[in-house]
């Protein structure tokens, strides 16, 4: 939708991520998605793949975001959460890893707020590093270079 948009996220890089809440700080992605399934309630999980080292956002990610955009616009959803949650492959250092995986988190948590008038609120966004790879047995595949984005039980905020 919106080269400027891309141009912006990679000129300004988000550096300070708000502390998470207490009831989700340590939740795993797979246990946002059992618990949203022990709820039968909507959820979205789709994956956004990065390059080695980047957070940038790609021309084919917009179009695939934008759908995610649209579908998280929805009244239906309007009171649901989604944790945003980033992931890297096993290359490189752990630390790096784990601030690379929270910048992929954090660039679409910014693309779908800005683009898609979406409440921040809704919105969590947490890197994981290399801890919960695509593909187990190939830690240091592209595939595991990802962004997940899980709907939250109702008893578990996102907010901020």
């Amino acid at each position: 939708q919106s080269l400027p948009v891309k141009e912006e996220i990679r000129a300004n890089p988000v550096k300070d991520f708000a502390p998470l809440p207490a009831s989700i700080r340590n939740l795993t992605p797979d246990e946002a998605l059992a618990r949203a399934a022990e709820q039968q309630i909507p959820s979205v999980s789709i994956e956004v793949y990065f390059q080695r080292g980047r957070a940038n956002l790609s021309e084919g990610t917009f179009l695939l975001l934008g759908a995610v955009g649209r579908a998280l616009s929805d009244p239906q959803l309007k009171n649901t959460s989604f944790m945003i949650a980033g992931h890297s492959d096993a290359k490189g250092r752990r630390e790096t890893n784990l601030v690379l995986s929270a910048q992929r988190a954090q660039a679409v948590r910014e693309f779908l707020i800005r683009n898609f008038d979406i409440d921040p609120d809704r919105l969590v966004a947490k890197g994981f590093g290399e801890d919960h790879p695509k593909d187990p047995r190939k830690p240091y595949a592209d595939i595991n270079r990802r962004v997940q984005i899980i709907n939250l039980p109702d008893e578990v905020e996102a907010g901020r």
